[in-house]
């Protein structure tokens, strides 16, 4: 048991990070493994969803609607499991348990995926495109809740937008330095193209890299953990 807890700040940014990483590998699994279709990043998968469906690949479009269906399920699930109290619904005790549903999605894939072909068919995919979407449903909410500004470890659109003017006014002259929040999305964005390399890499040679996501999930867990664990040592001290 850790003798303090880690500061708030760099626990949330840490598991920013961590998050972003888990979506990059979760999108580049999706796309390669489950019919050309994202399970992370939605505009995409709104844009497949058209395309498709007007070109007259209903197939594909099926699997892109399923896709953006699951996503919003497991948003409304995440908010389902909040409390109705509005201040708790950032509290540790939440995030914890939707960062254990995220890891419990996460696992059920991962054993789903690594005992069937690596094309998997049929009902198996869509299987995997409803739990591996509704996961990133779920993470979406408990990264907006991780007191992070302008950070989104599933929609990249804001963060590039929100970087994109901080860094034209720092080129203007008009701010002196990059504030931290848009220093933290250059790194979010990074993470993002670390885990959809590694797991593109990967996936040549083994599909273990369905891990990813999973072990990027359970890191963040860790680290609420070890948070909670830390101030429930200092609140003990204190009260001596």
């Amino acid at each position: 048991m850790p003798d303090e807890a880690p500061e708030p700040r760099k626990t949330a940014s840490a598991s920013a990070l961590l998050l972003c990483l888990g979506a990059g590998a979760t999108d580049i699994l999706s796309y390669l493994t489950l019919g050309k279709i994202f399970t992370s990043a939605m505009t995409g998968c709104a844009a497949l969803l058209f395309v498709k469906a007007t070109g007259g690949d209903f197939s594909t479009a099926l699997r892109a609607a399923l896709a953006l269906a699951s996503y919003l399920a497991g948003c409304a699930l995440a908010v389902a499991l909040q409390p109705a109290d509005s201040s708790q619904v950032k509290s540790p005790v939440t995030l914890r348990r939707l960062l254990l549903l995220e890891c419990l999605l996460l696992g059920v894939y991962c054993c789903l995926a690594l005992h069937g072909p690596p094309q998997p068919k049929g009902s198996l995919r869509l299987c995997l495109i409803f739990i591996s979407a509704a996961a990133m449903g779920v993470q979406s909410i408990v990264a907006r809740d991780l007191s992070e500004p302008g950070i989104s470890t599933v929609v990249l659109n804001p963060t590039m937008t929100s970087l994109a003017a901080a860094c034209a006014n720092l080129c203007l002259g008009r701010t002196p330095t990059l504030p931290r929040p848009n220093r933290l999305q250059i790194a979010v964005l990074a993470a993002y193209a670390t885990g959809a390399l590694l797991t593109a890499y990967g996936l040549k040679h083994s599909l273990s890299v369905a891990f990813i996501p999973l072990a990027a999930a359970l890191s963040v867990l860790a680290l609420a953990q070890a948070a909670a664990a830390g101030n429930g040592v200092a609140r003990s001290r204190a009260s001596r």
